[in-house]
Order: structure tokens, then C-alpha cells, then sequence
């Protein structure tokens, strides 16, 4: 015998179902339902054939629509819930999305789910929702790193009398929160990549500081972003080379390549250096611009590191399937280079800190010992005349010791330098005649002798003194040098004697007197003039003036 089938009867108007009520009694069991909360429980209490809904012309829209079957095509998983939290009805997304097994029916709505951690921002959502009386949504997370965002919408019966129901709407955002996680672990990555407090780490050698930073490139890109050949190569502008700064899982041969920035003949990197251009190479058996860096490679992806619109270096990342990277995984590397080149700046800023201090120390060193140079160069120089062509062996002596005095100014300036020049800083070059020329300066004055040391020091020069015309003369016989300036009121050489005496001992050296403004008593610098002397120089120096005249009187004969 067959059995006659079970059909539910909603039938919210039942003044106007009677008629039909029945016609399927006569061919039906039918069970009548006239309000949602009744048409709920008969659900939960029998298994149906079928569900007839009787609606007039005043029936929502909505209801035919839920009618069509468009709940069970929703996107996102969609349960009805009792105010206690248990589980009414739920779609198939729902239970798609569920972990936990059987009917989601009866259970509570964290059973059904299965296994979860609810991640905030509201910890309680079912009480928050029937306290508040209105949607409340929050995250959950599963055991297999799944995030689902549930949204609780509470309904309230048709007769006002308080919640009845709640509407539960699920969906997956793993892949959206995820994607939010690993952005913010980029970030935070970065700041404290770039997070080189420089009272932390000034005292580091540059060597020191780049395996600092080394160190914690290979951490990040390792666990942050997830690449494992990774190389990074620095840019030198002045020859436009990409120094190798970290390489992992590089070949040996292609780590140590020697490339430049341009677009042909260096590979992506090259070309990426060049343009400031990020480079998606989907498949590296198809691109000509790759070179082999990693055994195996089938793609890469290469970011330039930028500051400011200034090219630092490049970030390369290979994989060994075709096509690994997509423009999220271009746009996470260029998230996290643009801190790289933060830090890499600080390094930068660091280090020519440190070069201008070793090249300012050098140039305060040179002038603290100034006097004291210049006094043993005197007192060498004025033995050294006494005793020539009488005792040649203390003569011999005296030269050495003058040498080797000079050699300890030359030794400072030049440790000085190497320092400055490690670090890719050199001398001020604006005045390359100046350049390692020896100056000689004869005055009373301490402070003008210790003036031309502090102006003509930085410039390249080497510059010694003298205190009066006798010492001037002396020193100008008996070593090298380029130009002479001379005072015109010596104690014991005064006005022109001074330009007249250096001329007859040395009729190649340049000699350009000096004075205090205004003051010439006795024609002295007109005579100098008509004696072949370029230029004159007043005290206190102008230092644009008194580089003019020394430039003026170099090279040739005056």
C-alpha cells in the first residue's frame, strides 16, 4: 500500500484557505501551520513531501522569492535560529560550511559549527544580539585556520511581542582575512626592519650594521613573505653597479654576476634597477630578459627598492613553478621594499654621519697640531741651515726629521680620508687647483695662521707657517712650495723686503703679500704689483678672496 504523502500548509491568512485546505486533505495528510513559530516546529518535528503556501495579493514579494528556491542559492550559509540559539533550519551553504557532523537541526549554533574560536570583536553574540535587538556580527576561526564571519540578525514575531527568531548568515573570509593578517605582518615587518634607532646602533662599524640588517631581511622574507631565494642587490650610483647584499637559494655563480643598471644585457634586475619598474616573469623559459639565479627557476618577480623617486637597489624572489606570482604577491613586495629602503636610508644617513665625523675629526686634529708641527719644521729648517756643508751627517738627520714630520700631518689627513672614502664621501672638490698644493704662510698673527689652516685644510691643501721673514725665508730655501703669503709688517722684513727677499732666494714661488684693510703705508703692495705680483689679500681673510688669489698664482710663472 502506498503512503500518502506529508505536506505542510502554511497558511498565514487562514480566513481565505479553507477551500483549499480541502482539496489537499483529499489526496493529502496535511498539517496546517498559521504563523512562522508553528511552521518552524512542525519542521523540526517531521520529515515533509512537500511545503503549500498560501498567500493573497497583500504577500510580501519576498516569500515568493523565498518560494523559488534563492535561499538555497545564496552565497553565504544562512540558519534560523530559536532565542536559545538552537538550530531551526539551516541551507546547504550552511551546512557546507559547517565542520561538525549529522543535522545542524537541534544542535546550537556553535555545535553545528563545529569546533571554533570565536576571534571578536563581540565574544557573545547571541545575548548581544537579544539584548541589543539588533544584528551583531563577530569572526570565528576553526581548527584548520578557517575564519568565518557570522552576522546574527534577530527577528521579531509577527505578533510584536518580543524576539522570536534569529537569522545567522555565515560565509568563509579566510582568504580576505588572511590576506589582512599578512598585509599588517608586512607592516609591522617593515617598521621594525626600518626601526634602527640610530643612539642603538652609531656605534656599530658599517660592516656590523649591514648584518644587522642582513639578519633581519633573511627572517622576514623567510617567514613573513614566505619566499625562500630570495637576492638583493644595492645600487652604487656613481657606476651604477647592483652590489649583492643577501642571496638565498642563489647559484653561487649568479650571486656573485656582475650587473649594472640598464635595460639590456643585466637580466630583470638590471632592467628593474633602470626603469624603477616592477617585473612579473610569469615563465622564465619564455623571457629573454631572465638570467638563471636559481637551479630550477620557472618565474620570478622583481621589485625595485625606492625612496623618495631615488632607485636603492632591487628585490628578487624566484620560483620553481610557472607562473608563482600574481600582482597580490607584487603588490606585499613592494609593500615591504619601500621599508627596506627606509632602513637601507638610515644605513645610509648613518654612515655618512660617521664618514663627515671621521673627515671633521681629521681636519680639528690637523689644526690642534699645527703649531706644534710648524714649530719643529721651523726649528729643523733654521738647524738644518746652520749646520749644512759643516756636519752632513747631522744635516742628514735634520732632513729625516723634517720629513718625517711632515709625513705625520700627511698620515692624519690621510686616515681621515680612507675613512670618509669607505663610506663613499670624499674631499670638497670645488677647488681642484688646490688640490695637495703646499702653502706657505708667514705672519705674526696666531689667529690668521691658524685661519689659513681651518679655510685651506678642507680644500686639499697642506698648509705650514712661519713667524717671521727670517723663518719664512728659510723654510722657502730650504723645502717645496706652490704659493707663499707674507704679511707686509714682519718685524724684521717689512713691506716690500719680504716680496723682494723671496723673489731673489726662490724666483719661481709665488708670493702674494698681505694686510690689514686699508693699511699701506709704504706703497708696498703697488710695488709688489709692478714687481709681477697677481694679486693682493686683506685680513681678516675673506674666504672666497683668499682662495681666488692662491688659485690666480698656481700654475706658472708670475
Amino acid at each position: 500500500m502506498e503512503r500518502t504523502p506529508e505536506i505542510l500548509l502554511y497558511r498565514p491568512h487562514a480566513e481565505d484557505a479553507g477551500r483549499l485546505t480541502e482539496s489537499l486533505m483529499a489526496v493529502v495528510n496535511v498539517h496546517s501551520a498559521e504563523d512562522l513559530d508553528s511552521a518552524l516546529k512542525l519542521l523540526q518535528l517531521h520529515s515533509f513531501d512537500g511545503v503549500c503556501v498560501s498567500v493573497n495579493e497583500a504577500a510580501p514579494v519576498d516569500l515568493i522569492l523565498e518560494l523559488g528556491g534563492l535561499l538555497s542559492r545564496l552565497h553565504d550559509g544562512l540558519l534560523v535560529l530559536d532565542v536559545k540559539g538552537q538550530v531551526l533550519w539551516a541551507n546547504d551553504q550552511a551546512k557546507a560550511l559547517s565542520v561538525a557532523e549529522g543535522e545542524l537541526t537541534g544542535k546550537s549554533l556553535f555545535d553545528a559549527l563545529g569546533p571554533t574560536v570565536i576571534m571578536g570583536p563581540e565574544y557573545s553574540p547571541i545575548n548581544r544580539a537579544i539584548l541589543d535587538g539588533a544584528p551583531v556580527r563577530t569572526v570565528l576561526k576553526t581548527d584548520d585556520r578557517t575564519y568565518i564571519e557570522l552576522l546574527l540578525s534577530p527577528v521579531v514575531s509577527s505578533t510584536g511581542r518580543g524576539i522570536k527568531w534569529m537569522l545567522a548568515t555565515i560565509r568563509d573570509t579566510s582568504a580576505e582575512t588572511l590576506l589582512h593578517q599578512k598585509q599588517n605582518a608586512i607592516v609591522q615587518a617593515g617598521m621594525e626592519l626600518a626601526d634602527l634607532q640610530p643612539e642603538e646602533i652609531r656605534e656599530l662599524s658599517q660592516e656590523d650594521r649591514v648584518d644587522l640588517l642582513r639578519s633581519r631581511l633573511m627572517h622576514y622574507t623567510q617567514d613573513i613573505l614566505e619566499f625562500d631565494n630570495v637576492e638583493i642587490r644595492l645600487l652604487e650610483p656613481e657606476s651604477s653597479r647592483l652590489a649583492p647584499l643577501l642571496a638565498l637559494g642563489v647559484l653561487p655563480d649568479a650571486a656573485e654576476r656582475e650587473l649594472h643598471a640598464s635595460t639590456t644585457g643585466n637580466g630583470v634586475t638590471g632592467f628593474v634597477a633602470a626603469t624603477g619598474k616592477s617585473y612579473l616573469c610569469a615563465d622564465t623559459s619564455e623571457d629573454d630578459l631572465y638570467l638563471s639565479g636559481v637551479e630550477g627557476a620557472r618565474s620570478s618577480l622583481t621589485v625595485p627598492l625606492m625612496l623618495n623617486e631615488q632607485i636603492m637597489g632591487t628585490f628578487n624572489v624566484e620560483s620553481g613553478k610557472v607562473g608563482a606570482f600574481n600582482e597580490t604577491d607584487q603588490q606585499y613586495l613592494e609593500l615591504f621594499c619601500r621599508e627596506v629602503a627606509v632602513a637601507l636610508n638610515t644605513l645610509n644617513l648613518l654612515k655618512v654621519e660617521k664618514a663627515a665625523a671621521a673627515l671633521e675629526g681629521s681636519r680639528q686634529l690637523l689644526c690642534e697640531v699645527a703649531a706644534p708641527v710648524d714649530s719643529v719644521l721651523n726649528d729643523a729648517v733654521f738647524l738644518l741651515s746652520r749646520l749644512q756643508g759643516q756636519d752632513e751627517l747631522a744635516a742628514e738627520k735634520l732632513r729625516r726629521i723634517l720629513q718625517q714630520t711632515r709625513l705625520v700631518r700627511e698620515k692624519i689627513h690621510e686616515v681621515g680620508n680612507k675613512i670618509s672614502a669607505s663610506c663613499g664621501i670624499t674631499e670638497e672638490q670645488r677647488h681642484p687647483k688646490l688640490h695637495s698644493k703646499r702653502i706657505l704662510v708667514i705672519d705674526t698673527d696666531e689667529a690668521t695662521l691658524l685661519q689659513a689652516h681651518q679655510l685651506l685644510a678642507p680644500l686639499g691643501c697642506t698648509v705650514e707657517t712661519a713667524h717671521s721673514g727670517e723663518e719664512g725665508l728659510q723654510m722657502a730655501s730650504t723645502l717645496h712650495y706652490d704659493v707663499a703669503l707674507a704679511d707686509i709688517r714682519l718685524p724684521d722684513l717689512r713691506g716690500f723686503a719680504i716680496f723682494r727677499t723671496l723673489r731673489e732666494a726662490h724666483q719661481h714661488l709665488p708670493v702674494v703679500l698681505m694686510t690689514e684693510f686699508g693699511y699701506d703705508g709704504g706703497h708696498s703692495l703697488v710695488k709688489a704689483r709692478q714687481a709681477g705680483m697677481k694679486q693682493a689679500l686683506f685680513k681678516p681673510f675673506r674666504p672666497d678672496l683668499l682662495i681666488k688669489a692662491i688659485e690666480n698664482n698656481l700654475g706658472g710663472d708670475v
